[in-house]
Protein backbone atom coordinates (compact mmCIF):
# COMPACT_ATOMS: atom_id res chain seq x y z
CA UNK A 1 0.00 0.00 0.00
CA UNK A 2 3.20 2.57 0.77
CA UNK A 3 4.80 1.41 -2.18
CA UNK A 4 1.51 2.72 -4.17
CA UNK A 5 1.11 5.75 -2.24
CA UNK A 6 4.92 6.67 -3.04
CA UNK A 7 4.54 5.79 -6.93
CA UNK A 8 1.31 8.55 -6.82
CA UNK A 9 3.29 11.15 -5.15
CA UNK A 10 6.03 10.36 -7.47
CA UNK A 11 3.31 10.76 -10.48
CA UNK A 12 2.19 14.00 -9.40
CA UNK A 13 5.87 15.55 -8.91
CA UNK A 14 6.38 14.74 -12.51
CA UNK A 15 3.06 15.92 -13.62
CA UNK A 16 3.39 18.96 -11.53
CA UNK A 17 7.30 19.48 -13.15
CA UNK A 18 6.14 18.39 -16.53
CA UNK A 19 3.23 21.21 -16.65
CA UNK A 20 5.55 24.04 -14.98
CA UNK A 21 7.78 23.50 -17.97
CA UNK A 22 5.19 23.56 -20.76
CA UNK A 23 4.62 27.05 -19.34
CA UNK A 24 7.79 28.34 -19.05
CA UNK A 25 8.01 26.82 -22.70
CA UNK A 26 4.87 28.66 -23.51
CA UNK A 27 6.03 31.71 -21.95
CA UNK A 28 9.75 31.98 -23.25
CA UNK A 29 8.30 31.68 -27.03
CA UNK A 30 5.65 33.93 -26.88
CA UNK A 31 7.93 36.41 -25.77
CA UNK A 32 10.12 38.93 -27.34
CA UNK A 33 11.67 38.14 -30.83
CA UNK A 34 12.25 34.56 -30.12
CA UNK A 35 8.33 33.93 -31.19
CA UNK A 36 9.33 35.83 -34.52
CA UNK A 37 12.04 33.53 -35.01
CA UNK A 38 10.31 30.65 -34.56
CA UNK A 39 7.56 31.41 -36.71
CA UNK A 40 9.36 32.53 -39.49
CA UNK A 41 11.62 29.14 -39.00
CA UNK A 42 8.08 27.20 -39.52
CA UNK A 43 7.51 28.99 -42.21
CA UNK A 44 10.57 28.75 -44.01
CA UNK A 45 10.26 24.02 -43.16
CA UNK A 46 6.97 24.38 -44.12
CA UNK A 47 7.30 26.22 -47.58
CA UNK A 48 10.59 23.75 -48.37
CA UNK A 49 8.56 21.00 -47.93
CA UNK A 50 6.10 22.12 -50.18
CA UNK A 51 8.28 23.05 -52.58
CA UNK A 52 9.67 19.42 -52.65
CA UNK A 53 6.44 17.67 -52.48
CA UNK A 54 5.60 20.09 -55.55
CA UNK A 55 8.35 19.11 -57.49
CA UNK A 56 8.14 15.21 -56.35
CA UNK A 57 4.38 14.78 -56.15
CA UNK A 58 3.77 14.33 -60.16
CA UNK A 59 4.53 10.97 -61.68
CA UNK A 60 6.65 12.61 -64.01
CA UNK A 61 7.37 15.95 -64.88
CA UNK A 62 9.58 17.74 -68.05
CA UNK A 63 12.88 19.41 -67.11
CA UNK A 64 14.84 22.16 -69.72
CA UNK A 65 18.26 19.72 -68.80
CA UNK A 66 20.05 17.80 -66.53
CA UNK A 67 21.99 20.44 -64.95
CA UNK A 68 18.83 22.21 -63.82
CA UNK A 69 17.46 22.43 -60.36
CA UNK A 70 14.43 20.53 -61.98
CA UNK A 71 16.05 17.43 -62.05
CA UNK A 72 18.37 18.49 -59.26
CA UNK A 73 15.38 18.09 -57.00
CA UNK A 74 13.97 15.42 -58.14
CA UNK A 75 14.18 11.88 -56.11
CA UNK A 76 13.14 9.56 -59.09
CA UNK A 77 15.38 11.13 -62.35
CA UNK A 78 13.86 8.18 -63.92
CA UNK A 79 10.59 9.78 -64.61
CA UNK A 80 11.93 12.69 -65.44
CA UNK A 81 11.83 13.90 -69.23
CA UNK A 82 14.02 15.76 -70.87
CA UNK A 83 13.58 17.86 -74.50
CA UNK A 84 15.06 15.25 -76.15
CA UNK A 85 13.40 12.59 -74.60
CA UNK A 86 10.39 14.67 -75.14
CA UNK A 87 10.47 14.43 -78.66
CA UNK A 88 10.65 10.36 -78.57
CA UNK A 89 7.63 10.54 -76.85
CA UNK A 90 5.91 12.38 -79.28
CA UNK A 91 7.01 10.58 -82.76
CA UNK A 92 6.02 7.25 -80.37
CA UNK A 93 2.64 8.33 -79.37
CA UNK A 94 2.06 9.57 -82.91
CA UNK A 95 2.72 6.06 -84.27
CA UNK A 96 0.56 4.62 -82.30
CA UNK A 97 -2.19 6.61 -82.65
CA UNK A 98 -1.65 5.94 -86.12
CA UNK A 99 -1.84 2.20 -85.99
CA UNK A 100 -4.79 2.74 -83.40
CA UNK A 101 -8.06 3.50 -85.26
CA UNK A 102 -10.74 4.07 -83.11
CA UNK A 103 -14.18 2.33 -84.66
CA UNK A 104 -16.87 4.70 -84.95
CA UNK A 105 -19.42 4.29 -82.50
CA UNK A 106 -23.18 3.41 -83.09
CA UNK A 107 -24.36 6.18 -83.08
CA UNK A 108 -22.04 7.97 -85.75
CA UNK A 109 -22.84 4.94 -87.53
CA UNK A 110 -26.67 5.56 -87.48
CA UNK A 111 -26.33 9.02 -88.92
Amino acid sequence: MQAWVEAAKKRSLLMNKFKSDLFWIGNWISTGNKAIILYLLGIGIYTTLGFLWGINAPTSIACPKMQSSCYFWRWNKNQVVLPEQAKQLIEEYEKNKVKTKIKPSRRQQRK
